[in-house]
Protein backbone atom coordinates (compact mmCIF):
# COMPACT_ATOMS: atom_id res chain seq x y z
CA UNK A 1 0.00 0.00 0.00
CA UNK A 2 1.18 3.50 -0.57
CA UNK A 3 0.21 6.75 -0.34
CA UNK A 4 0.30 8.79 -3.76
CA UNK A 5 -1.68 12.05 -3.63
CA UNK A 6 -3.00 14.28 -0.83
CA UNK A 7 -5.23 17.29 -1.29
CA UNK A 8 -7.89 19.05 0.90
CA UNK A 9 -7.78 16.55 3.53
CA UNK A 10 -8.27 13.38 1.20
CA UNK A 11 -5.50 11.03 0.71
CA UNK A 12 -5.51 8.50 -2.43
CA UNK A 13 -3.70 5.47 -1.60
CA UNK A 14 -2.51 2.94 -3.97
CA UNK A 15 -3.22 -0.64 -3.46
CA UNK A 16 -1.14 -3.44 -5.30
CA UNK A 17 -1.88 -7.25 -4.51
CA UNK A 18 1.31 -9.03 -5.19
CA UNK A 19 0.32 -11.90 -2.69
CA UNK A 20 -0.14 -14.59 -5.03
CA UNK A 21 -3.80 -14.58 -3.35
CA UNK A 22 -6.57 -12.46 -3.59
CA UNK A 23 -6.69 -10.07 -0.95
CA UNK A 24 -9.81 -8.78 0.95
CA UNK A 25 -10.30 -5.73 3.12
CA UNK A 26 -12.63 -3.47 4.43
CA UNK A 27 -13.20 0.57 4.66
CA UNK A 28 -11.99 1.33 8.10
CA UNK A 29 -8.68 2.82 8.85
CA UNK A 30 -6.65 4.37 10.94
CA UNK A 31 -4.04 7.54 11.46
CA UNK A 32 -0.99 7.99 12.99
CA UNK A 33 1.10 10.79 13.78
CA UNK A 34 5.12 10.01 14.37
CA UNK A 35 5.96 12.18 17.20
CA UNK A 36 9.45 12.45 19.25
CA UNK A 37 10.33 9.10 16.94
CA UNK A 38 7.56 7.11 17.73
CA UNK A 39 3.71 6.23 15.91
CA UNK A 40 0.76 7.48 18.32
CA UNK A 41 -2.97 7.07 16.99
CA UNK A 42 -4.82 10.08 16.20
CA UNK A 43 -7.92 10.74 17.91
CA UNK A 44 -10.89 11.19 15.47
CA UNK A 45 -12.80 14.97 16.65
CA UNK A 46 -15.91 14.11 14.75
CA UNK A 47 -17.67 10.66 14.25
CA UNK A 48 -17.65 8.86 12.09
CA UNK A 49 -17.97 4.98 10.65
CA UNK A 50 -17.29 2.65 7.73
CA UNK A 51 -19.65 0.90 5.70
CA UNK A 52 -19.64 -3.26 6.52
CA UNK A 53 -18.50 -4.03 3.30
CA UNK A 54 -16.05 -6.69 1.96
CA UNK A 55 -14.06 -5.80 -1.18
CA UNK A 56 -11.81 -7.99 -3.01
CA UNK A 57 -8.64 -7.59 -4.96
CA UNK A 58 -7.41 -10.28 -7.14
CA UNK A 59 -3.46 -11.29 -7.36
CA UNK A 60 -1.64 -8.72 -9.75
CA UNK A 61 -4.49 -6.13 -9.47
CA UNK A 62 -4.57 -3.18 -8.06
CA UNK A 63 -6.91 0.17 -7.39
CA UNK A 64 -6.56 3.18 -5.76
CA UNK A 65 -8.77 3.98 -2.42
CA UNK A 66 -9.41 7.32 -1.07
CA UNK A 67 -9.61 8.00 2.36
CA UNK A 68 -11.09 11.11 4.25
CA UNK A 69 -8.58 12.36 6.85
CA UNK A 70 -10.66 15.70 7.68
CA UNK A 71 -12.22 13.57 10.94
CA UNK A 72 -9.12 13.49 12.51
CA UNK A 73 -8.96 17.88 12.20
CA UNK A 74 -6.68 19.64 10.92
CA UNK A 75 -3.04 18.13 9.74
CA UNK A 76 -0.17 20.02 10.88
CA UNK A 77 3.01 19.12 9.16
CA UNK A 78 4.78 16.21 10.14
CA UNK A 79 4.78 12.28 8.91
CA UNK A 80 1.42 10.26 9.30
CA UNK A 81 1.25 7.26 8.28
CA UNK A 82 -2.56 5.38 7.44
CA UNK A 83 -3.35 2.13 8.73
CA UNK A 84 -5.70 -0.67 7.71
CA UNK A 85 -5.89 -4.23 8.20
CA UNK A 86 -2.37 -5.42 7.69
CA UNK A 87 -1.38 -2.65 5.56
CA UNK A 88 0.39 0.87 6.01
CA UNK A 89 0.91 3.59 3.76
CA UNK A 90 3.24 6.50 5.39
CA UNK A 91 3.37 9.76 3.85
CA UNK A 92 4.51 13.45 4.97
CA UNK A 93 2.41 17.05 5.48
CA UNK A 94 4.59 19.94 4.27
CA UNK A 95 4.35 23.20 5.68
CA UNK A 96 1.69 25.06 3.92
Amino acid sequence: MKAVEYEKGQLAVLIDNQSGYEYRYGKEYFLQKKVDGEWQDLEAVEEYGWPRISLQLKDTENTTEIYDLTVFGNLEAGEYKLVKNDLEAEFELAEQ
